[in-house]
């Protein structure tokens, strides 16, 4: 499975647990943030497709990784309507998005620092972007990192931006990857 870095840790864990053969989640940088990596995600692909490698690409139906699938019949995307679709309901989501929240994903909390800064901003700068940008930070946390909550406050304090955590287990998750493994298999 080839998965947003943003949301990686989610996938690599849920995987795990539910303890399915020959699966394994990589990560493809950010494209939302990090359009760069362009060349790189699709150099990736076209490798991929090249080794005859099978691979689900879950993304949001809006991912610029949609627009750089190397045509193989081996890779297949879904998108969800959006990028962390796989962690919570449609009505929580839009409950989120319309309190003007900004829904993050665990592993972009992981390495916030990193992201704002590949994004050029400073803290003055980061500050005055998520003010216009929402009302509020939402993880909705898994409960796969036990400092999630500390790293969630240090970024929301860096921010000068509430940030709110919605525990939500990794059960839906395991059962979405799990449906389309059984899916995958029989074809």
């Amino acid at each position: 499975m080839y998965v947003c870095e943003n949301y990686l840790p989610d996938y690599s864990k849920a995987i795990e647990r539910e303890g399915l053969q020959n699966v394994s989640a990589e990560g493809f940088p950010c494209l939302c943030s990090y359009r760069l990596a362009s060349v790189q995600v699709k150099e990736r692909l076209v490798q991929m497709a090249g080794r005859g490698m099978d691979c689900v690409i879950f993304c949001g139906r809006f991912c610029a990784v949609l627009g750089l699938l190397p045509g193989s019949p081996n890779i297949k995307a879904i998108p969800l309507d959006y990028c962390f679709s796989h962690l919570a309901t449609p009505s929580m989501i839009q409950t989120f998005l319309d309190e003007g929240g900004y829904v993050i994903g665990s592993g972009w909390l992981n390495d916030w620092e990193v992201r704002l800064r590949e994004l050029g901003f400073d803290q003055k700068t980061a500050r005055a972007f998520y003010r216009e940008a929402c009302k509020k930070l939402v993880y909705i946390d898994t409960g796969i990192d036990p400092v999630a909550n500390e790293k969630l406050t240090r970024l929301s304090e860096y921010l000068a931006i509430p940030a709110v955590r919605i525990p939500y287990d990794l059960e839906g998750l395991r059962s979405f990857i799990k449906g389309f493994y059984v899916e995958w298999c029989r074809s």
